[in-house]
């Protein structure tokens, strides 16, 4: 079982796990909240079909980057496979938990939906789908927070290629149908 990924050396799905556990336990102790992402990367496939795989591997590195570089050195990013990654924003105010997730969310959407540079000169793009949840008002478990933000994430990739969705607003969208 490996614990970061190959390229981008970020925590896999299962060290992400751990870190998620750990921080819903001190928020949990320290009443403060936290956010969740999973971001969906779509169109993989035709820039491996168009390009090569060394092409796809600089997306991935710049995604990998754009994330790290937007989120606080305490905060976590994962990756899984090609096509997910994870972002665990830690102590929040629990007040402020929502509108910090929205903001970043939406910050993360519009700098990862732009062209990709790579060394051919050549500028990529894929399709985004963020997904997000919040504890302690949209779950209380590190499970159930992973599970929420990408069942969210996924109903934003359905709905556009480029989408963030809180996993409240997808709750509301269910119930109006």
């Amino acid at each position: 079982m490996s614990y970061r990924h190959p390229l981008t050396a970020l925590p896999s799905h299962t060290l992400f796990s751990v870190h998620l556990q750990a921080a819903v336990e001190q928020a949990a102790l320290e009443r403060c909240g936290l956010v969740v992402f999973t971001i969906g990367i779509q169109r993989l496939d035709n820039i491996l079909r168009n390009s090569n795989r060394e092409t796809v591997n600089e997306v991935l590195e710049y995604l990998a980057h754009v994330i790290q570089r937007t989120v606080r050195h305490s905060d976590v990013v994962g990756h899984e496979a090609d096509h997910c990654f994870f972002v665990l924003i830690k102590n929040v105010r629990e007040h402020r938990v929502d509108k910090v997730g929205q903001e970043l969310g939406a910050r993360l959407l519009n700098l990862l939906s732009g062209p990709i540079p790579t060394s051919s000169g050549d500028c990529q793009h894929v399709g985004v789908s963020i997904g997000m949840a919040v504890f302690p008002h949209d779950a209380q478990t590190a499970s159930e927070l992973l599970l929420l933000c990408t069942e969210t994430a996924n109903h934003a990739k359905k709905e556009e290629k480029h989408r963030f969705l809180a996993s409240s607003d997808r709750l509301s969208i269910k119930r109006n149908c």
